[in-house]
């Protein structure tokens, strides 16, 4: 019978200090202040949601639905209907949900895409989804976001209606004419394209059936743009001047139904992304690209390149092109525009040498090239039918990011004119949003002036907003009442809120009677308000009587309360129902309390729940209390458990007294954190930070350690060590240690983890700062106290100190006290003083407790007392404590034992855990059995896994193949690694395509870092263009190297120039060291000067 309203529970939860008063103290909300009570009023506006019978049904235990019929007139509205009735995501294809194809897959065929990744969000997603309301994904482009949503879909809901919207005014229409079925799921990708004016917002939300699921994706950057609205128009004179329909709406989308979509994957992601790579390569190559894993699918990085990187004029003018529709989006436009716009524009962006040509393309044939799918995945430039165009979301997010080629540069003036050119008023007020959220008011002043002047009723709000903005008074109120003397009551609203901060009652109440007599139900419950307010209870109720039947839900509520507070508790139990039935949560638990109050504890006890399910503050508490009273112990303890997980103080603290179980106990806290449970802080601290929040986990951890608590001391002290902050730090330290260290010493523990670090860390800054001395009297001081970690870095530093007795005396000390790494200290010093058999007894007092590095080096022992065995059977208990030196070392004892499989199966244990050298020693011993496939899939391993040599052989092997272009990539990866072999081959493989600039340039690198082939290429380049100085000098550093052709290539180098005594010299270290051409070098020079000697003519007479 649960109606899943949790995507609301984030907003209710803000209530919970108003809402407390209710629970606890006077029940209503008539004694309640009126700042409290209008943050009540405010949070209840926006749950309201219609559709009162199947509330009722619901929440009764009915809910069986009759035969689905084909809505009419979902044609041209909803897309990808199937015989003209919605499909279900089974059997909708990803491109049809608008995946984005991924590199090399063919469009429109799903069994192309590549493997569906799980991510670690999936479990909270789908349980949110099924929850029901509203569910958004968030993240930057290219993370992945529209392909988790479109697996949801499929995973949870694979057979309900699904709704795509053509776009949001198609959405109100469907709305508005209720054919939205109360069994679907609404999908909006890339939300954005929703939220516009006379598109969706929180009043149409609040109109669909409460079982309708919607899944919404939103970019990161559009996101921040809603919030920051939000936030600049808050406390605003006339909250309609900026378009904060779209912020409210996402107001209401709680954290925990705010999914974070991260374009970097977990170590778990990336481990189910090796399992997948075995299937499709994409992954893996995925999984090694630099620019991360789903943007390297969706091509983000490659249309970046297709965008900044290239020659010619056909780039020249179709990056510019692409260019002035990324400017454009940035500037608010977000439609397609026409190519006649965009190739005006486009001219700004065109290098200025090549402004000018006789030879740039025509705009048409360089909006194909921008349009052309990079790597058959996205195009940069999206073509629609009617010839428009508009730039991918990735590029808008890198050019914001400070991306090439604009390096965070603003939007240019040009753009901002270009898309204000005479604009339809929509796309003005819309330009005017982003221009004044992006702090160019100048702009935003126009742009909302020329959609006023077009009879834009928000653009006249808007205007009218900056204009008091900048206490031009006369000329805001100017255009309000424009708007409002066109029958638009909110302006009519707005002026009358202006005059009652002015204290213009008279005034205010003059314009909200005239939006009353239009109808504006918030205008009518205002001057129900301002009854109230004077005491005047019957014109209040008429008030809101009146505003209650044009369906403002509020104004129920407050009429529930007025009756209640009259004693009319039945009528006051009507309008809280009807305030329910209208969508306002809170009314459910006005309901049960006054039940309650009737002593209706069945009652009480039914709508406490349903005020549970929809996260009312409180409720599930209040809940467990009636069950109590209800002699019902089991449901009131599982009711206060929901209600810890919810939050709740008095749930949290009561649960706590019950615990019998640590782990339990410290997760009530943890969640009792910010109700002010002082160790909850600590642990909520502890949790942030292994998230990597900083910044929230330094907030906690100074609340708790503010209030006294030494955990949060020394872990604040410890974080603000670990940023820099050294003085701070070493305050709290101090204070820990003062505070602690005077107690009895007490058995290792939490207590003693947390001393020991405050008191090394102490140290180490005294340290730092050159107090030697001071630096160690804190760590006798924390040895003395019985602290196994201060006894290990006291010995630590006697031994750099040279005093080895009593930091022996210490690491025993430690040892005795349970510290593992004394033990292994203690074996290592043994060994220093030649004493194996001390180190031996230390050892395999490590090795019982499972330390890796005692076990291997008991293997060491047992090796060089000739105890094979004995020497595998610790590394095999090393091994399985998953140490990969340990396998590899068992791979060898395997291969002298001639025991091929053996030594295969663990060099591959070793490998699969990671270790790099077990791959390339695998593809080594696949090429000695003449397995290059093999070989090549091992290699190919240790590459991915960022083996700059096994990238280089992975080259040879294919050069080997005789694919010499393949192998030249891997040579290209491997030399970014700083393989200078491969450098070297890269070379010469650039040189045999006639690239030698950029040979020479790569042969320069590597002779620079030593590799003597290098040294040789250049010296034979220098030959070449016949300069026979350089091309010696490289050829005898190639030689001081090593290298055995140098020697006679130095040697014929000195025999060009003619200088005979170096020629043969060089010849004779060649024949030394065994080359065959120093030999006949020598015997090729001798022959020469001997010619040369007989032609010679005699003395003349």
């Amino acid at each position: 019978m649960k109606r899943r309203w949790g995507w609301l529970a984030g907003a209710v939860v803000l209530l919970a200090a108003s809402v407390s008063v209710v629970v606890w103290g006077t029940p209503f909300i008539g004694s309640w202040s009126a700042k409290t009570r209008d943050v009540v009023e405010a949070f209840s506006w926006v749950f309201a949601i219609g559709t009162p019978v199947v509330a009722v049904a619901v929440w009764a235990g009915q809910g069986i639905r009759g035969p689905r019929r084909k809505p009419p007139g979902l044609s041209g509205r909803a897309l990808h209907l199937v015989s003209g009735a919605l499909p279900t995501p089974r059997h909708t294809t990803l491109g049809q949900l608008r995946v984005k194809r991924a590199i090399a897959s063919p469009s429109g065929a799903d069994r192309h895409a590549p493997p569906h990744l799980p991510r670690d969000l999936e479990h909270a997603l789908d349980e949110q989804l099924r929850r029901g309301g509203a569910v958004l994904l968030h993240g930057p482009a290219a993370a992945g976001k529209t392909r988790t949503a479109a697996e949801a879909l499929r995973r949870v809901f694979p057979d309900r209606p699904l709704l795509i919207p053509a776009d949001g005014p198609r959405l109100r229409e469907l709305a508005e004419l209720d054919l939205v079925p109360g069994d679907c799921v609404v999908f909006l990708d890339d939300l954005e394209r929703f939220l516009v004016p006379g598109g969706l917002d929180l009043a149409l939300l609040q109109r669909l059936d409460p079982a309708v699921v919607v899944l919404a994706t939103l970019r990161d950057d559009e996101l921040a743009r809603f919030t920051q609205a939000s936030r600049l128009a808050a406390g605003e004179p006339a909250a309609g001047g900026i378009p904060l329909a779209a912020a409210d709406l996402l107001d209401q989308i709680t954290d925990e139904r705010r999914i974070p979509v991260a374009r970097e994957l977990t170590d778990g992601e990336r481990e189910r992304a090796r399992q997948l790579a075995r299937r499709d390569r994409r992954i893996a190559q995925a999984l090694a690209a630099r620019e991360g894993f789903a943007e390297y699918l969706a091509a983000g990085t490659a249309m970046v390149a297709r965008w900044t990187v290239g020659e010619g004029p056909l780039f020249q003018v179709g990056s510019a092109l692409i260019t002035a529709a990324v400017e454009c989006r940035r500037a608010g436009v977000q439609e397609p525009l026409p190519l006649e716009l965009l190739a005006a524009l486009a001219r700004e962006f065109v290098d200025p040498a090549w402004r000018d040509r006789g030879d740039l393309p025509p705009a048409g044939e360089a909006a194909a090239w921008a349009s052309r799918p990079v790597l058959q995945a996205s195009s940069c430039l999206q073509p629609y039918r009617d010839g428009t165009l508009m730039a991918m979301d990735y590029l808008v997010d890198h050019a914001d990011r400070g991306g090439p080629p604009g390096h965070g540069r603003e939007v240019p003036d040009a753009v901002w004119d270009a898309v204000l050119d005479d604009p339809a008023p929509d796309r003005a007020y819309a330009v005017g949003v982003t221009a004044y959220l992006r702090g160019r008011r100048d702009v935003a002043e126009r742009a909302f002036r020329a959609a006023a002047e077009d009879g834009h009723l928000a653009g006249m709000t808007a205007f009218g907003v900056l204009c008091h903005h900048d206490e031009r008074a006369g000329e805001a109120e100017k255009w309000w009442q424009e708007a409002a003397a066109r029958g638009h009551t909110s302006a009519m609203v707005n002026l009358g809120v202006v005059h009652d901060k002015r204290a213009e009652r008279e005034t205010a109440l003059a314009w909200w009677h005239r939006a009353a007599g239009l109808g504006d139900p918030e205008a009518v419950y205002r001057l129900g308000c301002v009854d109230e307010e004077a005491g005047n209870a019957a014109a209040a109720e008429e008030r809101f009587r009146a505003a209650a039947e044009h369906g403002e839900p509020r104004a129920f509520s407050r009429l529930g309360e007025l009756y209640r507070r009259a004693g009319r508790l039945d009528e006051a139990l009507g309008m809280f129902r009807e305030s329910f039935r209208l969508g306002q949560p809170f009314a459910a638990f006005c309901v049960a309390f006054v039940h309650e109050e009737k002593d209706e504890l069945r009652e009480a006890a039914k709508w406490f729940a349903i005020a549970a399910e929809l996260k009312t503050p409180h409720a599930r508490t209040r809940l467990a209390t009636v069950l109590l009273k209800l002699g019902e112990e089991s449901r009131a303890e599982a009711a206060f458990r929901e209600a810890a997980e919810d939050g709740d103080g008095e749930a949290l603290a009561w649960l706590a007294g019950q615990a019998d179980d640590d782990a339990e106990a410290d997760r009530l806290y943890r969640e009792a954190a910010e109700k002010g449970f002082r160790s909850a802080m600590t642990i909520t601290a502890i949790r942030l930070f292994a998230r990597g929040d900083a910044t929230g986990a330094e907030h906690w951890y100074r609340t708790a350690a503010v209030d006294g608590e030494p955990a949060a001391m020394a872990a604040l002290g410890s974080l603000l060590h670990t940023s820099g902050r050294y003085t701070e730090a070493e305050k709290w330290y101090r204070r820990v240690i003062e505070a602690q260290l005077e107690a009895e010493p007490r058995a290792a523990g939490l207590e003693d983890l947390v001393m020991g670090g405050c008191v090394v860390n102490l140290s180490k800054i005294l340290r730092r700062r050159g107090k030697q001395a001071e630096s160690e009297a804190v760590l006798r001081r924390g040895a003395a106290a019985g602290l196994p970690v201060a006894m290990t870095h006291l010995a630590a530093q006697l031994v750099k100190d040279r005093q080895k007795t009593e930091a022996k005396e210490w690491y025993t000390r430690a040892a005795e006290a349970g510290e593992v790494d004394a033990l292994v200290v203690l074996g290592e010093l043994a060994l220093e003083e030649d004493d194996p058999a001390a180190a031996e007894k230390w050892f395999t007092l490590a090795a019982a407790q499972s330390d890796v590095d005692a076990l291997v080096n008991l293997a060491v022992f047992r090796r060089y007392a000739g105890d094979t065995e004995g020497m595998k059977e610790f590394l095999r208990l090393a091994a399985d404590l998953g140490d990969p030196d340990a396998m590899v070392e068992l791979g060898r004892a395997a291969d002298a034992e001639q025991d091929e499989s053996q030594a295969e199966l663990w060099y591959t244990r070793a490998a699969e855990h990671g270790d790099v050298p077990a791959m390339s020693l695998l593809a080594r011993r696949a090429l000695a059995r003449n397995d290059p496939d093999r070989a090549m899939s091992w290699f190919t391993r240790a590459a991915e896994a960022g083996s700059a040599e096994a990238a280089y052989d992975c080259g040879n092997i294919l050069l080997g193949q005789e694919k010499p272009a393949e192998a030249a990539l891997w040579w290209k990866r491997a030399a970014a690694g700083g393989n200078l072999l491969a450098t070297t081959n890269l070379g010469v493989w650039l040189e045999k395509q006639g690239d030698v600039a950029a040979a020479v340039k790569l042969y320069q690198h590597a002779a620079r870092g030593g590799q003597p082939e290098a040294m040789l290429a250049l010296s034979s380049y220098e030959l070449g263009r016949e300069n026979l100085g350089e091309a010696i000098k490289w050829a005898e550093q190639a030689s001081l190297q090593r290298h055995t052709r140098a020697f006679a290539h130095t040697a014929g180098l000195y025999a060009l120039v003619g200088d005979v005594a170096q020629a043969a010299e060089w010849y004779q270290l060649a024949a030394a060291i065994g080359d065959p051409a120093g030999e006949q070098g020598l015997a090729l020079l001798r022959r020469a000067v001997a010619a040369a000697s007989a032609e010679a003519p005699g003395p003349q007479p």
